[in-house]
């Protein structure tokens, strides 16, 4: 089967294959389940989706994908952008595809602004109003809170100061509130790579949840 399928932490990719036409109807199958299983087990956000209320919607879309692939009305590639746009589109603009069928998608719905998705439809709850401020303090003797609302440029040093001050405290643990942080730079987390990670291998492509899945692939990849 075509394994080329990867999932990037908070930005979460995907390939279908150089050519999905080359593959036969049923390697096309194989491959669409993988990445319908992949993304369930490993997508961060799946199950809070699948909590407020989309389960139904989501169930038609991955049967509806299927059914064309089985009767030729779809190639791996369109199957594979169709179902991935469905969260891009609404939901999370950090997963994607690495094909251009995905590419001239988003070219379509940003000419037709029909990007909806927005990191509060998933934390932040009816009309509730959470603006919390930065935040570095001890909380009780073995541990630290760091609160970041913000990765852009202006919450850099702050956050860095916030990581000094918990390595020289004597606290074991470390609780970083990112709730409501309205994304920005990744730089800000920086300095936090040593913490946030079991392996020392770093560039953007390596940022994997640490499911047994992607433990696995990174281990064959370090045999290439």
């Amino acid at each position: 089967m075509n394994r080329t399928i990867i999932a990037i932490l908070l930005a979460l990719g995907f390939s279908c294959g150089a050519n999905s036409q080359s593959l036969t109807r049923q390697q096309m199958l194989e491959d669409y389940d993988y990445l319908v299983s992949f993304v369930e087990e490993n997508y961060a956000p799946f199950d809070a989706i699948m909590q407020k209320g989309y389960k139904r919607e989501y169930k038609a879309l991955k049967k509806r994908l299927r059914k064309q692939l089985c009767k030729g009305e779809a190639d791996l590639e369109r199957a594979a952008t169709d179902y991935v746009i469905w969260f891009y589109s609404q939901f999370d603009t950090h997963i994607y595809l690495g094909e251009e069928a995905f590419q001239r998608a988003v070219a379509n719905l940003e000419n037709e602004t029909m990007i909806k998705a927005d990191s509060t439809l998933l934390t932040n709850p009816g009309n509730f109003e959470y603006a919390p401020k930065p935040v570095s303090c001890k909380v009780d003797s073995m541990t630290w809170l760091i609160r970041v609302p913000s990765c852009e440029p202006d919450f850099y040093d702050g956050t860095v100061n916030a990581l000094q001050q918990f390595m020289e405290s004597d606290c074991e643990n470390l609780i970083i509130d990112i709730r409501f942080n309205g994304g920005g730079g990744d730089n800000v987390w920086e300095k936090y790579y040593d913490l946030l990670y079991d392996h020392p291998c770093k560039p953007e492509i390596s940022w994997h949840r640490n499911t047994p899945k992607n433990l696995l692939y990174w281990k064959e990849m370090l045999k290439l």
